[in-house]
């Protein structure tokens, strides 16, 4: 039997080797078919329907390119394939919608990919080693060639979703990056050539999440399916959310009873709640917002809605999202010898992390007829956890 090729629409022809057809084939890796790479984003940018395992492919093929960049040896650059074409099925309906449900057997995607990786090695369909494969999905393998910081999962969503949206230009140059991956003191480096399209990579990354996952409607819409998937497994906690996928769970939430059921099926015809509180670094302080992002939104929902004189249901909280200290932790091989972390050799960092502050804030959405009321509430509450004062007239 010879290799197999995949048809990609960014790469061409993948090739999938013989040894990789039962992964390929198995239903944790097919069932990513049915689960969107972007949630429910459609709703707001039409092309966005892309899926986990178009995704998973290509993280596959651009694993490889690394992995013989740096000249890794064939059993391990067969686990790092298979750790990319793996490191997604732990994604439950709808993707990141769900990755916190609070009863989901491991609250991480990542440590429930590597109890499917040990489920596919108990039926004899892993050709490697599973120990291995888990490191490279975890990132706590020496080369964190799958899961870092300038990574195939990065490398191949910047540009696929970029691609599907039409959000920015999604202009990342994988082939100079994986052609310079290389190793120094047993870390992934790049040398000094990849510079620019590393920056290249940073930024188009930012302009995704500027544009995509911060747009306004859109963090609505993920906050609604959110709170829809949170009801509903907490009214079913013996499924498992990798029982099911989009399809399967789009036909639950909408004979579903309560509260799923209501935020979902608003969803769906489009019935969306309104931003009527919006509060970030210009009215709080950093801290503030740190603490904020590890508050119980629950809890808040209710004693906003309590104040306002409405249905919990009709308020719910957008917690804020701290950027990661870690997104430009990269090591960047000077044709001096050097080995430099990005922060010293490039302006990039600085200039983007001080940017992704400018766009984080807790927010309130409601139905348009609370506005005024869950506003005002939202305010008084926010200020109670954030200990500042904040001005309530102000959306």
């Amino acid at each position: 039997m010879s290799d197999r090729h995949l048809r990609d629409p960014l790469y061409g022809n993948v090739k999938i080797r013989d040894a990789e057809l039962p992964v390929l084939d198995s239903w944790p890796v097919q069932r990513l078919r049915y689960v969107g790479q972007l949630g429910d984003s459609q709703y707001v940018w039409p092309g966005a329907t892309h899926t986990r395992f178009e995704h998973s492919v290509g993280v596959l093929h651009v694993a490889s390119s690394i992995g013989e960049s740096v000249g890794l040896d064939d059993e391990e650059l067969l686990a790092v394939r298979i750790a990319g074409l793996l490191h997604d099925t732990g994604h439950g309906p709808f993707s990141h919608a769900s990755d916190y449900i609070r009863n989901a057997r491991s609250p991480v995607h990542e440590e429930r990919s590597c109890a499917v990786i040990d489920r596919l090695d108990e039926e004899g369909t892993l050709p490697v080693d599973p120990e291995i494969v888990k490191e490279y999905v975890r990132s706590d393998a020496p080369l964190d060639i799958v899961a870092g910081t300038i990574d195939a999962d990065r490398m191949d969503y910047i540009r696929r979703d970029a691609a599907n949206t039409g959000v920015g230009k999604g202009a990342v140059d994988t082939l100079t990056i994986t052609k310079y991956a290389t190793v120094r003191d047993g870390r992934l480096a790049f040398r000094e050539p990849a510079l620019r399209s590393i920056e290249g990579l940073l930024t188009a990354r930012f302009t995704l999440m500027e544009d995509l996952h911060r747009n306004e409607v859109t963090a609505i819409t993920n906050a609604m399916l959110r709170r829809s998937l949170e009801r509903y497994f907490e009214e079913h906690r013996d499924v498992d959310v990798l029982d099911h996928d989009d399809r399967t769970m789009h036909t639950e939430l909408m004979d579903s009873d309560g509260d799923a059921g209501y935020y979902y099926r608003r969803l769906a015809r489009r019935n969306l709640y309104k931003n009527v509180f919006d509060c970030g670094v210009d009215r709080l302080r950093r801290d503030a917002l740190v603490d904020l992002a590890d508050a119980d939104a629950t809890a808040m929902e209710r004693e906003i809605a309590e104040s306002a004189g409405v249905d919990s249901r009709d308020v719910v909280v957008n917690l804020p999202t701290i950027p990661d200290e870690t997104a430009f932790d990269v090591a960047i091989a000077m044709e001096s010898g050097d080995v430099r972390p990005l922060h010293e050799v490039s302006s990039f960092p600085e200039t983007l992390r001080e940017s992704e502050w400018r766009s984080v804030s807790v927010a309130v959405y409601a139905p348009e007829d609370h506005r005024e009321a869950v506003r005002e509430a939202a305010s008084e509450a926010v200020a109670r956890h954030a200990r500042a004062e904040i001005d309530p007239a102000r959306p």
